[in-house]
C-alpha cells in the first residue's frame, strides 16, 4: 500500500498497465492499496517507491505457495493468528483470492459447496480464528453452521459476491484484531456493488422483465434481475446503468470463460468513452456461466 497526498488512481494504472495482469488499484488521494500478478515486482516496487511511503508489502511467488506451506509445517513456524476462507471459482478469480491470502473452497453457480468441504478447508488451516467469505447468498447459512462443528472461533462476513470478497480482503490486515478485521471488511462490503451477466436458464418474467431461455440477464447484487436481452453487452450496460455505474469511483470487470479478451477490452475502451471520470480496471476472471462479474466502488 503506498500513502501519500495527491495519489492519482489514473495515472498509477497507466503506469502499471502492462506490467502484469489481475491489476487492482483502489484507495483514495491519500492512500492507495495495488494488487498485481508481475513478473517483474522489483520494478514495480522501485516505481511505486517513487510517489510515497510503502506499507504492508507483501510479494508472493504464486506457483511456490503450496511449497511453502509444507516447509512452515516441517519447520513448527507459528501460523498467523487469522485465516480467511473464501469461496471462489474461476481460475482468475480464484487466483487473486489466493493471492490475498485466501484459502479457497471451490464454488459456484451449480456448484455450492457443502458444509463438509467448508469445514475440511476450515480445519486444514493451523489457525484457530478462521473468517469466511461465503461470496454468495445461498453459501451464507452454510457458512455459519460451520460455527457449532468446529473448536475454533469462526465469524462470517456475510459477502454475496466474488467481488465484496475481494474488496473485504483488500481491507484484511494480519497485524489487526479479528474484530477489528470484521468491522473493516464489514463497512467494506458496503461500499460495493456488484453485476453479473450469465444466461437466462428458462423463459419467465421477473419484475416485469420477459425473459427467454439462453438470454442474456443482468443481475445486481445476486439478487435484484434489472436486464434481459439477446446482446450480451447491451445487458451489460443497462445493468451498469441500473447499477449505480455514474456514482461509481473505480468499476472492475472479471470476464469469463466464454467472452474473448478482445471483446471484454472493447466494453472497457466504451465504458471509458461515457465514463472518463472513472478508474476502469479489467481482469481475466476465467469464471464459467458467467460473462461478466462487475464490481463498482
Amino acid at each position: 500500500m503506498m500513502e501519500r497526498k495527491n495519489l492519482y488512481h489514473e495515472k498509477i494504472r497507466r503506469k502499471l498497465d502492462g506490467r502484469g495482469q489481475s491489476l487492482v488499484v483502489a484507495g483514495d488521494e491519500t492512500a492507495v492499496r495495488v494488487h498485481i500478478h508481475s513478473y517483474d515486482p522489483g520494478g514495480i516496487l522501485a516505481y511505486a517507491t517513487t510517489l510515497g511511503t510503502l506499507h504492508q508489502i507483501q510479494i508472493q511467488n504464486m506457483d511456490d505457495q503450496h511449497v511453502g506451506f509444507k516447509e512452515m509445517q516441517r519447520q513448527k513456524v507459528l501460523p498467523p493468528e487469522i485465516a480467511v476462507v473464501a469461496v471462489a471459482f474461476g481460475g482468475g478469480m480464484i487466483k487473486v483470492f489466493e493471492s490475498l491470502g485466501a484459502v479457497i473452497v471451490k464454488g459456484g453457480q451449480t456448484m455450492n459447496p457443502s458444509v463438509k468441504e467448508i469445514l475440511a478447508a476450515v480445519e486444514a488451516v493451523d489457525s484457530q480464528k478462521v473468517i469466511l467469505l461465503p461470496n454468495n447468498k445461498n453459501i451464507i447459512l452454510t457458512a455459519t453452521q460451520i460455527q457449532e462443528l468446529t473448536s475454533k472461533e469462526i465469524d462470517v462476513v456475510p459477502t454475496r459476491t466474488l467481488p465484496q470478497g475481494i474488496t473485504a480482503l483488500l481491507t484484511f490486515n494480519y497485524e489487526n484484531s479479528i474484530q477489528e478485521n470484521l468491522q473493516a471488511m464489514s463497512e467494506a462490503v458496503k461500499s460495493v456493488k456488484s453485476v453479473e451477466i450469465t444466461t437466462a436458464a428458462r423463459s419467465t418474467q421477473v419484475n416485469g422483465i420477459k425473459i427467454k431461455q439462453g438470454q442474456a440477464i443482468g443481475i445486481i447484487d445476486d439478487s435484484e434481475l434489472v436486464a434481459a436481452g439477446d446482446d450480451v453487452t447491451e445487458v451489460l450496460f443497462n445493468s451498469l446503468a441500473k447499477a449505480g455505474a455514474e456514482s461509481a469511483e473505480l468499476i472492475t470487470l472479471y470476464y469469463g470463460n466464454d467472452t474473448k479478451q478482445d471483446q471484454a477490452e472493447e466494453v472497457v475502451r466504451k465504458i471509458k468513452q461515457d465514463h472518463a471520470d472513472k478508474q476502469v480496471e479489467l481482469v481475466n476472471g476465467g469464471q464459467p456461466h458467467y460473462f461478466y462479474i462487475v464490481s463498482l466502488e
